[in-house]
């Protein structure tokens, strides 16, 4: 079993179960040395390490092999899973992340992306795009 942290979209937890086709719990985590860029053209975030700030979101655990693939296609070569560690109120914790790929770092905003105005802006859109 896996665990996951994330950042942008998939820390709501409708999202999730939209991608991986069931509800988990999570806990609150933070990630540090790593930033949350808006992305241009599009509504979810990309996030990039070697910044001084950390990254707010959540860790999700008890993810199966299938649903590590599930992620990793929803994630496509937008994105990389790499390991790092995330810490929550209850210890570190190792996790897999979805970091920006090189290849769309040249679309990455200096604007921070923020979950509130993703969610009254663009969730209901986001979600019925992805679930068809």
């Amino acid at each position: 079993m896996y665990s996951v942290f994330t950042y942008g979209t998939l820390q709501i937890p409708s999202v999730m179960a939209a991608v991986i086709g069931r509800e988990l719990d999570y806990l609150s985590a933070r990630l540090d040395k790593h930033r949350r860029h808006k992305i241009r053209n599009h509504s979810f975030p990309g996030l990039l390490a070697g910044s001084l700030a950390s990254t707010d979101g959540r860790v999700y655990s008890g993810i199966s092999s299938d649903e590590l693939l599930l992620l990793d296609e929803f994630e496509a070569d937008f994105y990389n899973r790499v390991l790092v560690k995330v810490q929550t109120d209850q210890g570190d914790i190792s996790a897999y992340v979805y970091l920006i790929s090189d290849s769309y770092r040249h679309l990455l905003l200096d604007e921070d992306w923020d979950l509130e105005e993703f969610e009254q802006k663009h969730l209901t859109a986001y979600l019925i795009r992805i679930q068809s």
